[in-house]
């Protein structure tokens, strides 16, 4: 059986197909890679000039009309000096953001009242680097606006609906604006700035997982969640509790990642090491499809199965040789393209950007887990490797019964095309619940990994997996049967 398997290598590595597909997947990491470094925080920025221009040819043909004090007006003059302003600082500061956010409302006011006070004041702040001064404020402004749901009397201002209002105050509204204010309050504990940069994102991520789950929880009190609705939950109970662990260890470096309906904390340099499967799964695929497609289908065309039968083995032997030898094949393509994307990432981005764990939030356990990140990519893996092994058996099976290489490697692949659309399908419509008994939307058993909910209700983990072996073994079973039973007299 050695032997066998030996020689069914042996051939294997002779073909072509295999390098030019491992080097144009090589090819295509690098690229990728090498893309990725060059537009790295080259994000479109705002032609302000253009709006300038645009904006005082409009005042000038208003003029031209007489027209020189409308509330048009007012809106080209606050637009060319908020252009002016935001012109004055890099893309990705914090004077931008702050300008881009609160500058449209202030610079109107200032044309409106004639109210200098207030812009001068905007203007000193954002010269003198003065974040801080720009979150007290909206901290206060939080701090009003809860008062006012509260139904509490503010200075200056006057209300008679009290009432109404302290019965607003555990609404929707109320949550948000603590959610805001606990933001706010966390710029200022762990010194994050306005601005681009990962925990800027984890702040907005952490801010919109509450909201979200706010929502959740309030249809929750009038009817109980749907099972989609249970799944959404999840998600941003995921992100939030990641996000929030970002946020209070100050992990600058990490970045949010979704992965199959699943996050994780993990360095730029660790997402894209473990984004192997999802960008470069289609990669491997083509390349085992080729080697099972044409294995069997191959030796009948050209006559050398002739050479085989002969020798001193049952022909289930020589069979299970060659599925055996693609699965090895299957193994080393697993290997080499999660390798290349390693040193590649790792030549690119760093090798020091890797760290020795990720963290994920495992629903089973109700806690954040730190995982080694060749662990975490081998978990992975090894969930997907189904779908993998599947199409490869079905290339292996058509070039076994049909003797028909062209065959035995376009449907796989059409499969892999297909099975979004079906997978869409079994998801969004009731009726078409008995597609569960389908493979491909059991096919990706990540989708059950760290206690998180499958988007498909009907199937579970052990369901899934005895769909799978049902697929396979019907597969091996007619290639073993008609492979017994083939006629080489005349070949």
């Amino acid at each position: 059986m050695i032997s066998l398997i030996r020689n069914e290598l042996t051939k294997i590595f002779h073909k072509k197909a295999i390098y030019i597909v491992i080097l144009v997947t090589i090819g295509f990491i690098v690229t990728i890679g090498v893309l990725d470094k060059v537009f790295e925080n080259k994000e479109y920025d705002i032609n302000y000039d253009e709006q300038i221009e645009f904006a005082n040819e409009q005042l000038t043909e208003l003029k031209k009309q007489g027209i020189e004090d409308n509330e048009y007006v007012v809106s080209l003059k606050t637009q060319i000096r908020q252009a002016e302003l935001a012109k004055k600082y890099d893309k990705n500061s914090w004077q931008r953001y702050v300008i881009e956010q609160k500058g449209n409302e202030i610079i109107q006011n200032m044309f409106t009242t004639n109210n200098l006070e207030e812009y001068d004041k905007f203007v000193e702040m954002l010269e003198t680097d003065d974040w801080r001064g720009f979150v007290k404020q909206s901290i206060e402004e939080c701090d009003n606006s809860m008062k006012l749901l509260e139904g509490d009397k503010i200075p200056g201002f006057d209300f008679v609906q009290n009432e109404r209002l302290r019965q607003l105050q555990n609404s929707i509204e109320m949550q948000n604006l603590k959610a805001e204010k606990q933001v706010l309050e966390w710029r200022l504990e762990k010194d994050i700035p306005y601005g681009v940069s990962n925990l800027n994102n984890m702040l907005e991520q952490w801010k919109n997982a509450k909201s979200q789950l706010m929502m959740l929880e309030q249809s929750a009190k009038v009817e109980p969640l749907t099972y989609s609705q249970k799944c959404e939950k999840q998600q941003w109970e995921e992100m939030l509790n990641l996000s929030e662990y970002a946020i209070k260890n100050n992990m600058k470096n990490m970045q949010l990642n979704g992965f199959s309906g699943r996050f994780n904390l993990a360095t730029e340099a660790d997402s894209n090491f473990l984004e192997v499967f999802s960008q470069y799964g289609e990669f491997i695929i083509i390349a085992i499809v080729i080697i099972a497609g044409v294995i069997v289908s191959e030796e009948f065309n050209k006559g050398t199965i002739k050479l085989l039968l002969v020798r001193p083995y049952k022909r289930i032997k020589i069979l299970l040789a060659k599925f055996i030898a693609c699965l090895i094949i299957l193994g080393i393509v697993y290997v080499v393209v999660g390798l290349a994307q390693f040193i590649i990432t790792g030549i690119i981005q760093g090798f020091n950007n890797y760290t020795k764990d990720i963290t994920i939030y495992n629903f089973n356990k109700g806690a954040l887990e730190n995982i080694g990140t060749f662990k975490y990519f081998w978990i992975i893996g090894l969930a997907i490797l189904p779908k993998y092994l599947l199409l490869m058996t079905l290339a292996f099976s058509l070039s076994t019964i049909f003797v028909n290489s062209p065959i035995a490697i376009a449907f796989p692949l059409l499969g892999m095309m297909g099975a979004e659309i079906i997978n869409e399908i079994a998801y969004h419509f009731e009726k078409a619940k008995f597609l569960r008994f389908f493979v491909t939307p059991n096919w990706d058993l990540s989708i059950f990994l760290f206690g998180k909910l499958p988007e498909f209700e009907p199937i579970s983990f052990w369901f899934s997996i005895s769909i799978c072996l049902i697929y396979f073994v019907i597969m091996m079973f007619m290639s073993i049967t008609v492979f017994n039973k083939r006629e080489i007299k005349n070949i």
